[in-house]
């Protein structure tokens, strides 16, 4: 069955989908097609699903690089675990 490339896929999502997915798409009113198998949604629906799936890649991103999860730990835990024995701390980090 013929793929149908997607002109402004989900982040994250596949670019294309099959031709009997695309015309469905088409038939409820979500999408058209841009060329023979070129598709475009238009559904709100699908630019909310995209700005969360950017959203969340960004969240994502930025505790990478930032270690924000790390500053996230409440102080109280901090002032407990220094308590608690442990055999290889290393491992722990």
């Amino acid at each position: 069955m013929p793929q149908v490339r997607i002109e402004n896929p989900v982040p994250g999502g596949r670019p294309e989908m099959t031709l009997s997915k695309a015309r469905s798409a088409v038939h409820r009113g979500r999408a058209i097609f841009v060329e023979p198998l070129v598709i475009r949604f238009i559904d709100s629906t699908h630019s909310k699903l995209a700005a969360t799936a950017a959203a969340s890649i960004e969240q994502r991103l930025h505790a990478r690089v930032t270690g924000w999860q790390y500053d996230a730990v409440p102080e109280n835990f901090h002032r407990c675990a220094r308590h608690i024995p442990v055999i290889h701390p290393e491992k722990m980090i």
